[in-house]
């Protein structure tokens, strides 16, 4: 069989998906493998409980916060420059504390939540996932390349051993 629609591009790419297929270290992992990356997202808790929080003032995240006063102080000061310079809503921000994180008068909420692993994107070799998180890191929260098995997957599976032992010969 001859396939003629290739381009020198597209073989170039083939020969170097193959090499890259069979030469990556498996990780002890069962083909058909695949490799998604593993990052973190703040999750809200129902129960209210987690040992972070999501601020959220006037209908806006200011972002998420760790149960800690450090954190509650550096919440204060977001707040203290988001706000005007009213007497009384600085007094109000003051009185934040960790037992008192809502502030109703401020129009200031808190929500409680952890963070859970979430994993995106699908990748056939290490080394494509890898350099996706290196130009796409800002859109993660502590991202890693995660191996994962393909479980019954039989489309996966074929591809993959396609893909490894095809041969291509340059014409002469």
């Amino acid at each position: 069989m001859i396939i003629n629609n290739l381009t020198t591009e597209d073989i170039k790419f083939l020969k170097e998906l193959k090499h890259e297929l069979n030469t990556q270290s498996d990780r002890m992992t069962a083909n058909p493998r695949i490799y998604q990356i593993r990052h973190e997202k703040f999750q809200p808790d129902v129960n209210s409980e987690g040992d972070y929080f999501e601020a959220v003032y006037e209908g806006e995240s200011l972002g998420i916060f760790e149960y800690t006063s450090e954190d509650v102080e550096e919440l204060k000061s977001i707040l203290r420059e988001n706000t005007d310079d009213d007497i009384e809503t600085l007094e109000e921000i003051g009185n934040i504390s960790l037992e008192n994180l809502e502030n109703r008068n401020i129009r200031l909420r808190c929500v409680n939540g952890d963070f859970k692993h979430i994993y995106s994107n699908a990748f056939l070799t290490e080394k494509a996932c890898r350099e996706h998180i290196e130009c796409n890191r800002h859109h993660y929260r502590n991202p890693v390349d995660y191996l994962n098995y393909a479980f019954r997957n039989p489309e996966m599976e074929k591809l993959l051993r396609i893909l490894s032992k095809i041969e291509i010969k340059e014409e002469s």
